[in-house]
């Protein structure tokens, strides 16, 4: 008996484009009950409600010429906005020495008044234009004997949902939009890190190995209307 038919290929479940390849992505379906129980303790009736969706996807950045602030585009530039009908909630790009950008994200939406334009934050502005091969400097840095090995770029949101008088889903608004980098260095640089609040800093140095840092520090996006 040959094989069944079982399909191998990651779906572009957000739409980033073709610049991007599709490592993993999934689809879940959700929903509340609710319940009743008998004077013995036992269900006596139950209700599904607040059917919802939630995603995640994970993808390769590849260009010729890395420019993936460009290639992002409305990712970065309208953080938190419906992507193909689906509301972003989370937004992670990950660089390492020597290899494309990678990125991940969740999002959601509701089979009752589902989102269509929520508010957005442009954060755009955080990573380097040419970024997209190896590790940026997310922050000038004067130290020339200073290089970053390891940078995480992640952005979310306080996103708020209520349900109706039914139990399903009424209405849903993001604000208070927030990135967190965490940076690795070998040696340590001198940063200027202007305008970002500084969660941690860590030195070490041993003799086994160079000097090393690392930063991890926060920054608000001021929210932007839907169009």
């Amino acid at each position: 008996m040959a094989d069944k038919t079982v399909v191998i290929e990651g779906t572009d479940l957000l739409s980033f484009g073709a610049n991007f390849s599709t490592q993993s992505s999934s689809s879940s379906a959700m929903q509340d009950y609710a319940q009743a129980l008998d004077s013995l303790g036992n269900s006596e009736c139950e209700a599904a409600l607040n059917n919802r969706t939630e995603y995640s996807q994970e993808v390769v950045y590849c260009n010729a010429s890395p420019t993936l602030v460009a290639h992002l585009a409305t990712f970065l530039t309208t953080f938190g906005q419906v992507q193909n009908a689906k509301a972003v909630d989370t937004l992670s790009i990950m660089f390492a020495p020597g290899e494309h950008a990678t990125i991940s994200a969740t999002a959601h939406n509701h089979d009752s008044n589902e989102h269509t334009a929520l508010n957005s934050a442009d954060i755009s502005t955080v990573i380097p234009a040419s970024s997209g091969l190896g590790v940026p400097d997310i922050w000038a840095n004067s130290n020339t004997d200073a290089t970053p090995v390891s940078v995480t770029v992640s952005a979310s949101m306080n996103h708020v949902d209520r349900n109706g008088a039914t139990g399903e889903h009424w209405f849903g608004q993001s604000v208070t939009f927030r990135v967190d980098v965490t940076a690795e260095y070998i040696n340590v640089p001198v940063l200027t890190t202007t305008g970002w609040s500084i969660d941690s800093e860590d030195s070490t140095d041993e003799n086994q190995d160079g000097d090393g840092y690392s930063i991890t520090a926060h920054k608000y996006f001021d929210r932007i209307a839907p169009a």
